[in-house]
């Protein structure tokens, strides 16, 4: 028998599932979204080939999956898991990840990961919000997919100001050093888990400082993609 509160949290429709806190239509209607470059994670016309950016500028990961662009109904989720504190939404936003890349990896043949690493907040921000929402993605992929997860393998030294706040030349400046690795991941197939990626500087610096440390490979995985 369904609870009141086994609802598909986007259509609101009764769920078979409740664990899933999202319907298989509603799921399937996100899961065909419209077609991204694997590389980069921006339009593109196969879901199999990188786009002509890509080709010129290779990014230092070597795949980027988002479940959509930035758009309703999960930027709508993102924000009351941030800013409302609904931190029960991370099962049902992370769940969608795993989904993303699972398909990603039947077209593409993805390594799977030996490690998952959430992009840090500096304490004085996650102190304010009372947790890093990377964190809580990163907890439930690493435990479904059986990966090492450690919330303090990268540390954000810098109190940055949000990078949406600011122009697109000053967001590498923002970030630039704003990072250091505690453990040590040389050899590691590394997955970086952030809820949005805009320009990409934020990852990209974190790759870079990653690459200097070993990791055989880096993806990123995220909840939305956007410019």
């Amino acid at each position: 028998m369904l609870k009141i509160n086994s609802l598909c949290w986007i259509c609101y429709e009764p769920l078979y599932i409740s664990s899933h806190h999202i319907c298989s239509l509603c799921s399937n209607k996100l899961l065909s979204h419209p077609i991204m470059c694997f590389k980069c994670g921006l339009p593109h016309t196969s879901e199999t080939s990188i786009c002509s950016t890509c080709v010129h500028t290779p990014p230092l990961w070597q795949s980027l999956t988002a479940v959509t662009p930035y758009q309703p109904p999960l930027n709508q989720l993102i924000y009351r898991f941030k800013y409302r504190k609904q931190s029960q939404i991370s099962q049902l936003l992370a769940r969608l990840i795993l989904l993303s890349w699972l398909k990603q990896r039947h077209l593409l043949g993805r390594v799977r990961p030996n490690q998952v690493i959430s992009v840090p907040l500096h304490h004085n921000r996650k102190w304010r919000r009372g947790f890093n929402q990377a964190d809580l993605l990163a907890l439930w992929l690493s435990q479904v997919l059986g990966c090492q997860w450690q919330a303090d393998t990268l540390i954000r030294n810098k109190a940055t100001p949000f990078q949406a706040r600011l122009s697109i030349d000053k967001r590498q400046e923002n970030v630039k050093d704003a990072f250091y690795c505690q453990y040590n991941v040389a050899g590691q197939h590394i997955a970086i888990i952030d809820d949005v990626v805009t320009t990409g500087n934020t990852v990209k610096e974190i790759c870079q400082l990653l690459i200097n440390e070993g990791v055989a490979s880096i993806q990123i995985w995220c909840i939305c993609r956007t410019q």
